[in-house]
């Protein structure tokens, strides 16, 4: 019996998941919240500054994670489930409050679900809310519904990325992780985002996951190999009054991290890692790449 499922493997529990984790608070064995090692800015201030002095160390947990995610296999199940925002409660850019919403918002308003970014390019969106280790216990999983950690974590804990887009004119799959800053909270930290992005983005690179892919979106032409694209998105909607933050600096950093990774440290899986700003006006959503552009090759 493994995972409460005779003869199925548990789900792979890769390192940059294990990391994104450090950045959030846990509860201990006295149910006691516990801040992780990143939780405050400060500490991912000084550990963006790490990844630029050496970004070879961000680039080698991505591999690692790629290589140990690679035994996952779950070709039937989508990647979807049941449980998502609706569109259709975020009528206007004032309720973007969160990336789910946000996601929710380019769904319904996008034009032709097509999305420019200057400096960028074009994507076509596709979906919202994925999970690349989405794993239930119905018939059709051939994975256990549970990671491979010592607590044997049920996989409705798996991670979200808020979007999946397909860049033009090449069909790569593209991960978006959405931060957002509004009036009512802060929560654009890119630096933050940028690990989750890389971790959903190790948990889609394998050649089963990308058949996966194509299978549940079958009209979207997908590359049927190839590298991904990884795209930190941070909605820009409005100022958090009185409240003293790092994410200019960190804004800075994320720039400056993503344009190192982007020179070739993450190939053959990922092409583009990239931070993209967006910012409301006259009712109207801009997308603007940070940093300097990928280099065409």
């Amino acid at each position: 019996m493994v995972g409460g499922v005779t003869g199925r493997p548990l789900i792979p529990l890769v390192e940059l998941v294990k990391h994104y984790r450090e950045f959030k608070s846990r509860r201990d064995g006295n149910g006691v919240l516990v801040p992780g090692p990143y939780r405050a800015q400060g500490a991912r201030v000084q550990l963006a500054q790490s990844y630029i002095d050496n970004p070879e160390e961000l680039a080698s947990k991505f591999f690692r994670s790629v290589k140990e995610f690679s035994s996952y296999e779950n070709l039937a199940e989508s990647l979807i489930g049941t449980k998502r925002t609706d569109p259709n409660d975020v009528t206007t850019i004032e309720q973007i409050l969160s990336g789910p919403k946000a996601a929710a918002y380019l769904a319904r308003t996008l034009p032709d679900r097509k999305l420019n970014i200057e400096g960028l390019g074009a994507y076509v969106y596709v979906d919202r809310e994925i999970v690349p280790a989405r794993t239930t216990a119905g018939k059709r999983a051939t994975m256990a519904n549970r990671f491979d950690d010592e607590r044997k974590t049920r996989s409705t804990g798996a991670m979200k990325a808020d979007l999946l887009l397909r860049s033009l004119p090449d069909g790569r799959p593209a991960i978006g992780e959405v931060k957002v800053s509004t009036a009512k909270g802060d929560d654009a930290d890119p630096v933050y985002a940028l690990v989750q992005a890389l971790a959903l983005a190790s948990q889609l690179a394998s050649t089963t996951q990308r058949s996966r892919l194509r299978r549940h979106y079958p009209g979207e032409n997908f590359a049927q190999e190839g590298p991904l694209d990884v795209l930190v998105f941070l909605f820009l909607i409005a100022e958090s009054k009185g409240r003293k933050t790092h994410r200019a600096t960190l804004i800075t950093l994320a720039s400056e991290l993503c344009t190192r990774l982007t020179e070739g440290l993450l190939r053959p899986h990922v092409e583009r890692v990239a931070l993209v700003t967006v910012t409301p006006q006259q009712g109207r959503l801009y997308f603007t790449t940070r940093g300097t552009p990928p280099r065409a090759r």
